[in-house]
């Protein structure tokens, strides 16, 4: 719980100032003046008054910048223009739709690499509902209830779209007197409801699935003859037999670009920024992939544009594809990430090494030989995701 010295309401000291750890001090010498620090530390001086009929504040220093009888000073001058019916607010005053555009040039082109993601998700799903709204006036509640709308699209879009907003809001409140707090700190997304970081909540985990049963390879050999024919865009066929080819997740196939695949050596490098834990990772490409991507040359950009040529394919979006298309294959329901599922069990009943497939899977190793073994595996992997491919082409054979 926060502290505060309103129990026994008296004129700030120098060391109180000093030593607050969190929560506010009022100072009884200057009525509406407030030092406040949040979680990270940090020590604001906030001007609290009534403006008709309701209570506004504004920060106008911090400290020990700005020392406490600087700042009793800074409230007298701000009293008197209040008391003049002058305007007390300094610095700008954003809107919504300033702050993403401010936020994207003084900050995500600068230091961001995928900053044009950042631009994107901003322009899609912040700027058209909150855009000409005063950015300081945006509330928790109005968040989630906008976060939950979002989620509608999966769980993962609002979780980046929180993460976004996190930093458009931290990029903020040093740069507006008005924003006093981020509506959109400590927020996550589970099953489309948008709750408190602590919040805890017992979900049943999906069981996982593979179209591969012990020895019985049936269902594979289904999914293989009819996907040619599934009613869905060559784009997402091309996608989804990607996957099954290379063992990759769907959001890294979707997020394919030209500028990391390198046709003549067969190696696609997925950038850290694009795999889940943060590594960099080389895929050796079977021929049968190579084949799949040299059909799509010509294109620039990602592999597997959208149709605006905006961007890529979305993932939610293939997940909906499928989810339309599963009375065409005729066997249990199941999802892209099933590919992976299937890829990675089949090379292990040819005999894969383990090592090599948390190399294909791209696995961090937890063991001590792992922190020794410097070796890439790259031809390791090349080899057993060449044969893992011929042997997809001999099932679909028959």
């Amino acid at each position: 719980m926060a502290a505060d010295n309103t129990t026994g309401y008296h004129p700030l000291t120098a060391n109180e100032c000093r030593y607050l750890k969190e929560g506010f001090l009022a100072d009884a010498q200057c009525p509406g003046l407030r030092l406040v620090i949040n979680k990270t530390g940090q020590k604001r001086w906030v001007y609290r008054r009534q403006v008709d009929g309701k209570l506004k504040q504004e920060t106008f220093g911090y400290y020990p910048k700005l020392s406490l009888t600087e700042a009793r000073d800074k409230w007298q001058d701000l009293r008197g223009k209040r008391n003049r019916g002058e305007s007390t607010t300094e610095g700008p005053i954003y809107t919504v739709k300033s702050l993403c555009s401010d936020y994207i040039k003084g900050y995500a082109q600068r230091l961001k690499r995928s900053w044009k993601e950042d631009e994107r998700q901003l322009w899609l799903d912040i700027v058209p509902v909150w855009g000409e709204r005063q950015a300081s006036t945006i509330t928790r509640a109005e968040v989630i209830t906008h976060i939950e709308a979002v989620a509608t699209r999966g769980d993962r879009v609002a979780m980046l779209l929180l993460a976004v907003c996190r930093k458009v809001w931290n990029y903020a409140l040093p740069r507006d007197n008005d924003i006093t707090a981020n509506p959109f700190a400590r927020l996550k997304v589970i099953k489309g409801v948008c709750m408190d970081v602590d919040e805890r909540v017992r979900v049943e985990e999906r069981p996982t699935r593979c179209l591969i049963n012990g020895r019985d390879e049936r269902e594979l050999k289904v999914f293989l003859t009819m996907l040619p024919t599934a009613p869905m865009h060559q784009d997402t066929r091309d996608i989804l037999m990607m996957q099954l080819l290379t063992a990759c997740r769907k959001g890294e196939v979707c997020e394919m670009s030209w500028d990391d695949i390198n046709l003549r050596s067969g190696v696609w490098t997925i950038p850290p920024e694009k795999t889940k834990n943060k590594t960099e990772h080389r895929v050796m490409l079977p021929q049968q992939a190579l084949t799949l991507l040299k059909g799509r040359e010509g294109r620039e950009g990602y592999v597997f544009a959208s149709r605006s040529n905006v961007g890529h394919i979305r993932g939610d979006s293939v997940n909906q594809t499928v989810s339309a298309c599963l009375d065409h294959f005729g066997i249990k329901p199941w999802v892209p990430h099933t590919l992976r599922h299937t890829a990675i069990t089949g090379l292990s009943m040819q005999g894969c090494p383990e090592v090599v497939i948390a190399r294909i899977a791209n696995h961090k190793r937890n063991s001590i030989t792992s922190r020794y073994d410097h070796n890439p595996h790259d031809e390791e992997a090349r080899e057993w995701l060449q044969k893992w491919a011929d042997y997809l082409d001999e099932l679909a054979a028959g």
